[in-house]
């Protein structure tokens, strides 16, 4: 999967330590999911976002990876 920029508008606020100022202006998403040929269960996914803005008035990119696995032994049927 491939997804152009996710945000419709800005997102402004402040960071944890509830002084500094960071505006998230876009948000791609890549990833790759892996599923059960016969059922389409989702197996397994690996994504990969990222997001720039600014902080401060300087630029930022913050990257987020997420892996899934199917937990075999609390599924039901896989």
């Amino acid at each position: 999967m491939k997804a152009a920029n996710l945000l419709k508008d800005r997102i402004c606020g402040t960071a944890q330590d509830d002084k500094t100022q960071a505006c998230l202006a876009e948000f791609r998403l890549e990833g790759t999911e892996y599923r059960d040929p016969t059922s389409g269960h989702l197996v397994a996914e690996y994504s990969v976002g990222i997001a720039t803005g600014s902080m401060e008035g300087r630029p930022l990119r913050v990257r987020t990876i997420t892996q899934k696995t199917l937990d075999r032994q609390r599924s039901s049927g896989w």
